[in-house]
């Protein structure tokens, strides 16, 4: 979802259920919520319909959308009840996953991260480095958060990645909300099959050698249409 439209969703305090919120919920849980006129709606209501809205408007399916698992109860609670279970929540502090790196020696994920959002992150960087990324012009706020994100070794030679509030200290209090949307949104790509190797499991953004020679001999990619991504 665009980051304009998010903000863009109007929410309103206090606002209790009419025939048009009734309806508009109900057509999002395909009639399994019982909400009844003039009971509150409350914020986390009016998100998730608003947000199946957006997907029903795209023609996106509920399998390819994510969201952020780890933020308040509410929300996910109602992003469960009310789009159902083919939504993906996505928990940034849980362990990093069991896909192999083919540019670290077929390491797994969890080998390497110290969670699951290092790993996120770390996979955005592989994606721009296989030269798979296009319109970093269109997303600014989203590509100089990125940037200024920071990672360190940790035990076990761990990569951790700079963590929220430290983020925030070193950025004004500002959050890094714009990347987090970018790198869950290419989460929910690999999850869809983007860059799936033929042994059919989700590769970590590429051996690097296999893109090259797809890149070498596919002429889509021979025409130069990306510039090397780099903190100005």
């Amino acid at each position: 979802m665009p980051l304009a439209e998010i903000e863009a969703i109007p929410l309103v305090v206090g606002r209790v259920a009419d025939d048009e919120w009734i309806k508009r919920l109900h057509d999002q849980s395909n009639g399994s919520m019982f909400l009844r006129e003039g009971q509150d709606i409350t914020m986390e209501n009016q998100i998730v319909v608003q947000a199946g809205e957006f997907l029903e408007r795209w023609g996106i399916k509920r399998t390819h959308f994510v969201f952020d698992g780890s933020m308040r109860a509410g929300i996910s609670t109602e992003m469960i009840k009310v789009l159902g279970n083919a939504v993906n929540g996505l928990d940034y502090g849980v362990q990093a996953t069991e896909r192999q790196s083919e540019l670290t020696g077929k390491k797994l994920a969890k080998d390497l991260y110290t969670n699951f959002v290092t790993e996120m992150y770390f996979n955005f960087a592989r994606l721009v480095q296989s030269g798979q990324f296009r319109g970093a012009e269109l997303i600014p706020a989203a590509i100089a958060q990125i940037c200024r994100r920071s990672w360190k070794p940790t035990k076990g030679d761990l990569k951790a990645l700079e963590t929220k509030p430290d983020y925030k200290k070193a950025n004004q209090g500002k959050s890094p909300d714009d990347s987090d949307v970018l790198v869950m949104a290419l989460e929910a790509a690999l999850r869809a099959g983007f860059m799936e190797n033929p042994r059919g499991r989700p590769s970590t953004i590429g051996g690097i050698n296999r893109v090259r020679e797809m890149m070498a001999n596919h002429p889509m990619f021979k025409r130069k249409t990306s510039k090397p991504l780099r903190n100005r």
